[in-house]
């Protein structure tokens, strides 16, 4: 209990710094997210999935839109995963690729919270390896388009914790962004 009252007092401190002022996502501004998820959208129903790892960036084209609460931004997206199991005696390895482009649309009308929406388009690749008696390699390859949500909270001009729902190599995902 003690623990959980001293995260929580420090999670208020964080919150009520003064470094945590008003965050927007502004026209010329570069966020990229660095995050890890779970629930592969890629692999074929393969067991044992490690957690997939995800680079995205962001730039704000256009800014100040609606009343100065909304942006557009577009960007790039790679992601990776992994996944492995066993059955009667072989394992089947899978590594998994997805390069990409997304387009956001942000609404930043609330103090250090960048909420958004967006769509993500790229090629699915994977290549599977079966080492049991015959051994192959099983590459695959797609198209892939999904849509997700986001949402940004900034602790200063330039630090934000990330999650996104829907996204990429992975179906949720949270991380950290950096904005420059």
């Amino acid at each position: 209990m003690k623990k959980i009252t001293v995260l929580f007092a420090l999670a208020a401190f964080i919150l009520a710094s003064p470094a945590a002022q008003s965050q927007t996502f502004d026209e010329g501004d570069n966020v990229l997210n660095l995050t890890i998820g779970f629930g592969s959208t890629v692999f074929p129903g393969g067991y044992n999935q490690a957690p997939g790892l995800a680079v995205a960036f962001d730039h704000c084209f256009w800014g100040d839109l609606i009343n100065g609460d909304f942006s557009i931004g577009m960007g790039g997206y790679l992601g990776m995963g992994w996944s492995r199991y066993s059955y009667l005696g072989s394992d089947y390895n899978y590594v998994g690729f997805l390069p990409g482009v997304r387009g956001n649309f942000h609404w930043t009308g609330v103090e250090n919270l960048d909420l958004y929406a967006g769509l993500l388009t790229g090629a699915r690749l994977y290549n599977g390896d079966y080492d049991g008696n015959f051994g192959y390699a099983e590459p695959h390859h797609g198209v892939y388009t999904n849509a997700y949500v986001g949402a940004r909270y900034y602790f200063s001009d330039t630090f934000c914790v990330v999650g996104e729902l829907g996204a990429g190599i992975t179906y949720a995902n949270v991380g950290v962004g950096f904005k420059f």
